[in-house]
C-alpha cells in the first residue's frame, strides 16, 4: 500500500522526534539510519520549492518542539521562556530547512555531493557552538548515544562526527529510495548504518579486556535534591526556603554513608549551598555543635585552622565546611560555591585537598544569558522582573586539580560543549568532574539530555566521568561511556566505583578541527568539481 506524502511526514516527524535517547531509546538507531531521509522522500510530493522549504522548517521546528519540551516548564522561568523555546525551535528549522533545500535541488546524486551535504550541516551545527553562549542541546549526532556501541565512534571526531555521519547514511538510504533500492545504493546505505557497530564492537573488545588490569577510583557523589525555592530566597516562596543550616545538615546526612568507606573524591554539585565560599556568616559555636552531633566529638580534631578563607570575627565559612568534609574523609572534595576577589564574582567549584589548607578554584566559563550574565545591556530590565540582579564574571581557561587522581571540572552547562571540556583533557586531566543544578527545569527531560553529553565527553577524550547533580542524573560513566553507577532517588548520595583506565583518543588530539576541516574540504571539492562541469557543458 503507497502511503501519502503526509502520512511518511507525520511517521517521520515521530521517529525523529521521538528517537532520542532522552525520550525512547530503542528508536533512536531507526531515527538514524533513515528517520530524515523519510522526510526528504515525503517532501518529494510538494511540487513547489517554496513549499518544501516551509515544510522542511516546520518538521525540524516541530522536532525540537519536542526534544525541547523541558523549556516548557515555566515554574522558575516564567512565560517569556516560552518565547525563547518558539525562536530556538524556529531558528534550528531554518537551518534545516537550508540543508533540506540542497538535497531537494536536483536529484543527479554523487558521493561527493552526499560528503559535501553531511559537511554542511556539520559546519552549521560546529557555528551553533560558538554563537553568544551557544546553542548545544540536541545535535543529531546525539541520535547514536543510546548503546554505548554505537557510542563509541565520537572518539574519532566527537559529537560533530557523529551528525556527518547520520546525515550521510540518510543521504545513502534517499539516494537509495530514489534509485528503486538497487543492490548497490542499498549496499552502500548499509554499510554506513553498520560501520558505527563494527567500530563500537571493536574497541569495547579490546579496551573491556585492558580495563580490567587497572584499579577503581572510589567517589561519593551528594544529590541534595533541592528545588531553586528551597536553596535560595525567591520573591513570593520564602516560605519554602531552608536554611543554609539544614542544608548543611543535608549534606552531612548524605555524606555520612562512607563513614566506613575509604573514598577519593567527594563531589557535591553546583551553587551547593548559599553565600560565598569565604564569607562569614555561621556561628563557630553552633557550626562546632552541629558536627559533633553529626560525626562525634572526635570530628573535632579535622576542623580546619580558624583564619581567613575559613573563619573571621567568631564566624566560619562555607569553606570551613568543605575543609573539614575533605580532613575528616581524607578525600578530596570539589563543590559548586559562589566565589569572588577584587575584581570580580564567579560561580565556582572548590576543590578541598585534606589537611593542606589551601583552595583551588575553577570559575565556570559558559554562562546563561540572563541568568548568569548580561547578553546586551537592555536586558538588565528583564531580569531584574525575576529577582536577578548581580551577574558573573566568565572564568578564562580550564584547570586541572592534582589530587589522588588529576581531574577536571566542568559546571552544568559547560559539559554539553565538546571544546571546552577537551582542553581539562589536554592540561593532563585523567577523570573529568561534572557539578550541576538542573532543577531550575524540575521534572522534565533536561537532566535526562544533560547527562547524554556527559556520556559523549567521556568517550569523546577516553576518561571516566563522575557527575554530582543538585537533581539527576548523578553517576558514574567509564571510558566507554558505560554507566558504572547511578542514582535513583531524588535525594542522596552514591558511593561509587569507576575503572582508573583512561584511553588515548584521536578527538583529544585534533578536536573538532578534523570533522571541522574535513566538511570545508568535502564542501570545497563538490563546489570546485561542480563549476569544473558546469564549464564543460
Amino acid at each position: 500500500m503507497k502511503i501519502s506524502w503526509l502520512g511518511r511526514f507525520a511517521a517521520s516527524l515521530l521517529l525523529v522526534g521521538f528517537g532520542q535517547p532522552a525520550w525512547i531509546e530503542w528508536l533512536a538507531p531507526f531515527a538514524a539510519v533513515g528517520g530524515y531521509a523519510l522526510l526528504w522522500d515525503s517532501l518529494r510530493g510538494i511540487s513547489s520549492r517554496s513549499s518544501q522549504f516551509i515544510a522542511a522548517l516546520f518538521w525540524f521546528a516541530l522536532v525540537q518542539l519536542i526534544q525541547l519540551s523541558w523549556m516548557t516548564s515555566i515554574e522558575y522561568q516564567g512565560v517569556s521562556i516560552l518565547i525563547v523555546y518558539a525562536l530556538v525551535s524556529l531558528a534550528l528549522g531554518i537551518q534545516f530547512a537550508l540543508l533540506s533545500s540542497l538535497v531537494l535541488k536536483n536529484l543527479t546524486w554523487s558521493f561527493s555531493k552526499i560528503l559535501a551535504l553531511a559537511g554542511f550541516w556539520t559546519l552549521m551545527e560546529w557555528i551553533r557552538f560558538h554563537f553568544l553562549c551557544g546553542f548545544s542541546w540536541n545535535p543529531i549526532g546525539i541520535a547514536l548515544t543510546s548503546f554505548s556501541i554505537s557510542l563509541q565512534l565520537a572518539s574519532i571526531g566527537g559529537v560533530l562526527f557523529l551528525s556527518f555521519w547520520v546525515i550521510v547514511t540518510n543521504l545513502l538510504a534517499y539516494h537509495s529510495k530514489l534509485s528503486r533500492f538497487t543492490a548497490r545504493s542499498v549496499a552502500l546505505w548499509s554499510m554506513a548504518a553498520f560501520i558505527p557497530y563494527a567500530f563500537g564492537m571493536g574497541t569495547l573488545f579490546h579496551h573491556k579486556k585492558e580495563q580490567k588490569k587497572h584499579g577503581v577510583l572510589r567517589a561519593l557523589l551528594v544529590q541534595p535534591g533541592l528545588l531553586p525555592s528551597q536553596k535560595i530566597p525567591l520573591e513570593g516562596r520564602f516560605e519554602e526556603f531552608i536554611s543554609p543550616w539544614d542544608q548543611w545538615i543535608g549534606i552531612f546526612d548524605c555524606v555520612k554513608i562512607c563513614r566506613s568507606e575509604h573514598v577519593d573524591l567527594i563531589a557535591l554539585p553546583e551553587s551547593a549551598v548559599p553565600f560565598p565560599s569565604g564569607e562569614a556568616v555561621y556561628d563557630y559555636g553552633t557550626a562546632r555543635e552541629i558536627i559533633v552531633n553529626e560525626f562525634g566529638h572526635e570530628a573535632i580534631k579535622a576542623f580546619p585552622n580558624l583564619v581567613t578563607p575559613y573563619a573571621k570575627e567568631g564566624k566560619v565559612t562555607n569553606a570551613f565546611f568543605g575543609q573539614f568534609l575533605a580532613n575528616h574523609f581524607a578525600a578530596d572534595l570539589i563543590i559548586g560555591l559562589d566565589d569572588q576577589d577584587q575584581e570580580a564574582y564567579y560561580s565556582s567549584a572548590i576543590h578541598f585537598a585534606p589537611w593542606k589548607d589551601r583552595l583551588e578554584r575553577y570559575e565556570k566559563r559558559v554562562l546563561v544569558p540572563l541568568a548568569e550574565y548580561l547578553p546586551f545591556a537592555w536586558c538588565a530590565k528583564l531580569a531584574k522582573k525575576y529577582g536577578i540582579e548581580s551577574f558573573y564574571t566568565a572564568g578564562k581557561e580550564a584547570k586541572v586539580f592534582f589530587g589522588s587522581i588529576p581531574f577536571s571540572v566542568s559546571i552544568c552547562y559547560e559539559e554539553t560543549f565538546p571544546n571546552i571540556v577537551r582542553e581539562g583533557r589536554l592540561k593532563g586531566a585523567h577523570l573529568f568532574v561534572n557539578i550541576t543544578n538542573d532543577n531550575w527545569w524540575p521534572d522534565s527531560k533536561l537532566a535526562k539530555q544533560h547527562f547524554d553529553h556527559g556520556k559523549l565527553r567521556a568517550v569523546e577524550n577516553g576518561v571516566p566521568l563522575l557527575r554530582a547533580c543538585n537533581s539527576g542524573v548523578t553517576s558514574a560513566i567509564d571510558a566507554l561511556g558505560n554507566i558504572t553507577a547511578q542514582l535513583d532517588e531524588k535525594q542522596g548520595a552514591l558511593l561509587a566505583e569507576v575503572p582508573n583506565y583512561q584511553i588515548n583518543t584521536i578527538y583529544t588530539f585534533t578536536g573538532d578541527s578534523l570533522i571541522v576541516g574535513m566538511s570545508f574540504g568535502f564542501l570545497f571539492f563538490y563546489m570546485l568539481f561542480r563549476k569544473a562541469g558546469v564549464r564543460k557543458k
